[in-house]
């Protein structure tokens, strides 16, 4: 198992295609916005090339003019057509009940292609762990972990399914974990109320879906576990910016669908691998003991329409 260092190599995210992407366009997720990106000023617009199939296309993006000046890619005029009409074919062709979803992949600085992903029949979309990066020890000792390795092997046994939340995501990685002997729900401290997710011999793990601003308090978890338990290494599981921004995009959707209203709903932000490795810097000389942080994707084995 080859373990290597986050690399920076342009953006990729998941997208639902619904309604807007025919009419209005595609929403690049802020999280998923490299250094490029983020200088394209309210209401400029600048020509990246989109490619789908065997065709390419010269598109807009642009950032919106609004108070989160969100950035779109943009294809309204007459030579977008091709575009339009790939993406109103993949929409009638999505499994019922399901949702047909595309990842878009920065290939090369303003070039992007789009591979669908979920939602046809013979393709295959599973979980995957992405790039784990080790806090005080080495790249090696984790290659050579039986229960890193478990780990790897439990989540890519784990389809994406389009329409599944973070809670169903969370049962499924908990179901393959138990096949594999974890422990779930261990108390870091008798006297204490903190519980890691899984544990297997001195292996503490921590799925962290949850908001943002509290993911603090597993590197919490896992300093008292070092101290009163047996601990050898923690592991800290996010999903990606690009996985967490689809979360996050169903979560609004099925809110609003649940609350029959049209107006905007209320979600609050997700936890992403991005963001850890973001702020490591910051908490190294508080983070005392063996730690990896991985992140949680989808990995993808597409059949091209």
């Amino acid at each position: 198992m080859q373990i290597s260092n986050i690399k920076k190599s342009g953006i990729r995210f998941l997208h639902r295609i619904g309604k807007s992407t025919l009419n209005q366009g595609i929403t690049v997720p802020i999280d998923c916005q490299d250094q490029w990106m983020l200088k394209i000023s309210k209401g400029q617009c600048v020509s990246v090339v989109m490619r789908f199939e065997s065709e390419e296309l010269d598109v807009d993006l642009r950032r919106i003019n609004n108070v989160k000046g969100h950035l779109q890619f943009r294809y309204e005029r007459q030579e977008h057509q091709p575009l339009r009409d790939y993406f109103m074919r993949l929409s009638k062709t999505y499994q019922p009940k399901n949702a047909c979803v595309v990842e878009i992949r920065e290939t090369r600085r303003g070039a992007f292609q789009i591979i669908p992903v979920a939602g046809f029949q013979n393709d295959k979309a599973r979980l995957s762990i992405y790039q784990p990066v080790c806090h005080l020890f080495g790249e090696r000792k984790l290659s050579n972990s039986p229960e890193f390795r478990e780990v790897v092997e439990a989540i890519s046994n784990i389809d994406f399914i389009p329409n599944h939340t973070q809670r169903q995501y969370n049962l499924s990685i908990q179901n393959e974990l138990r096949k594999r002997n974890w422990l779930t729900e261990q108390s870091v401290h008798d006297d204490i109320g903190l519980k890691c997710d899984f544990r297997k011999c001195d292996i503490w793990m921590e799925v962290e879906f949850g908001n943002a601003r509290t993911y603090y308090q597993n590197y919490i978890k896992f300093l008292i576990a070092a101290k009163f338990r047996g601990y050898d290494y923690g592991i800290l599981l996010c999903p990606t910016a690009s996985f967490a921004s689809y979360l996050c995009d169903l979560g609004k959707e099925r809110a609003r669908l649940k609350g029959h209203r049209t107006a905007r709903a209320s979600y609050s932000g997700m936890m992403t691998y991005e963001k850890a490795l973001r702020e490591l810097p910051c908490l190294e000389h508080i983070i005392s003991q063996r730690v990896v942080i991985a992140g949680l994707d989808v990995q993808i084995y597409p059949t091209f329409l």
